[in-house]
Order: structure tokens, then C-alpha cells, then sequence
């Protein structure tokens, strides 16, 4: 019998523990044996899907975030467009130059997701100093309404990340769980009948794969 290590991923202590189940349950008296070792296969196996909807959640929300970030790009430059029209209509105003450092964008556009919602709500506090009775007026709001969108979106990414991270430590565990009962129930089969009982009961695995030097691959959250 090749004994699971812990250090073994998810998909090789998954076969290894339904082929033994599966052999137990084709010999006289060992259904007992895959019984055990049900509950904790059940558990991992809960564990693992947990894992991937964690990962598909963590996806989707990245995709918001990027999302809605370019929705605020894409406003900050329609409001400098309409900055720079309206200083072309009042000559001397400046009012582009006042909004936007340097009279662009690039700075704030080009900052990394987390910063760009308060650089933008700073924009929209200069457009406020304009007064309500300035024709950029109403862009303030469309910017505050996009920065709260955007501070949603990155909380829920950062709520995934976490999520993501618990479900692997979960995972793990459950995973380790898994493998002790598994060679443990070599040593109940062995000691309830013989060790060529015990044998015929665990699949024949292939040697876990190895980097150079010998060091085992581990990755338990795959």
C-alpha cells in the first residue's frame, strides 16, 4: 500500500480515497471500512467546491471592479472635454486647468484601481467650488455616484480575496483529515484481518512527482 502524504493535492488524495472505497465496497465485509472514510471524503469534496465558487467569485469581482474603473475613466474624460469646451466659450476661465491638475487627466486615470475612486472625488469637490449655477455643476454628482461604485466594487474584491483565502485554509484542512483516516484504515484492515487483506483494499498509486533535487511538488489547495 502506498501511504498519502500530506503534503499530496486535492486531486490525488481524491482518487486515492474513492478507489479505496470503491474497492472496499467489492469485498466480503469491508463495506465498513469505506463507510469511515465517507463522511471526510463528503467533507473535502464540500470543501473543493466551496473552493472553486470562492475562485469564480473572486473573478467576477475583479471583472467589477475593472469595470466600473473604466466607467469612471471614461467620465473624468468627458468632463474634462466639457471643461476644456466651456473654456473655449469663456476665454480666460481656466476652468479645465482648475479641475485637473496640469489640464489632464493622465495622472488620475493611471492610478492603481484602489487610489483612482479618491483622486476622482477630489475632481468632484473642485466642480462643487464652481458654484450650482455653473454648467459643470451636475457633473459632480455623476462622479461621486461613479466613486461610490467603484469603493463598492473594490470592497467586495477585497471580501472575495478574503473569502478565497479562508476557503483554501478549509480545503487544507480537510484535505489532511482526509488523508490520516485514509492511512489509518490500512492499519484497522490490517489489524482486524491481516495485512494482505488490507492490501487488496488500496488502490496501487503512482509515486507522487518530484522536483529536481527530490523535493516533493505539494500544492494541497488544487
Amino acid at each position: 500500500m502506498v501511504r498519502l502524504s500530506e503534503d499530496d493535492s486535492v486531486p490525488r488524495v481524491d482518487d486515492a480515497a474513492d478507489r479505496h472505497m470503491r474497492l472496499c465496497n467489492q469485498i466480503l465485509n469491508a463495506n465498513k471500512y469505506a463507510n469511515t472514510l465517507m463522511s471526510f471524503y463528503n467533507d473535502m469534496m464540500a470543501k473543493k467546491s466551496a473552493l472553486k465558487a470562492a475562485q469564480r467569485n473572486l473573478n467576477s469581482a475583479l471583472d467589477i471592479v475593472k469595470l466600473f474603473d473604466t466607467g469612471l475613466d471614461d467620465l473624468l474624460r468627458d468632463v474634462q472635454g466639457k471643461a476644456k469646451e466651456y473654456d473655449r466659450n469663456h476665454p480666460g476661465s481656466n476652468t479645465a486647468s482648475l479641475i485637473f491638475p496640469d489640464g489632464n487627466i493622465t495622472s488620475i486615470v493611471t492610478l492603481p484601481d484602489k487610489d483612482e475612486p479618491e483622486a476622482a472625488h477630489g475632481i468632484a469637490l473642485k466642480i462643487k467650488s464652481l458654484g450650482v449655477e455653473h454648467v459643470l455643476y451636475p457633473n459632480a454628482a455623476l462622479i461621486e455616484a461613479a466613486v461610490e461604485k467603484c469603493k463598492t466594487a473594490l470592497q467586495q474584491h477585497t471580501d472575495a480575496t478574503t473569502a478565497l483565502g479562508e476557503a483554501n485554509i478549509t480545503l487544507a484542512i480537510s484535505k489532511v483529515t482526509l488523508v490520516r483516516k485514509y492511512n489509518a484504515n490500512y492499519f484497522i484492515a490490517a489489524s482486524d484481518v491481516d495485512k494482505n487483506f488490507a492490501e487488496k483494499l488500496f488502490p496501487k498509486l503512482d509515486p507522487p512527482k518530484k522536483k529536481k533535487g527530490g523535493t516533493t511538488l505539494t500544492d494541497p489547495t488544487k
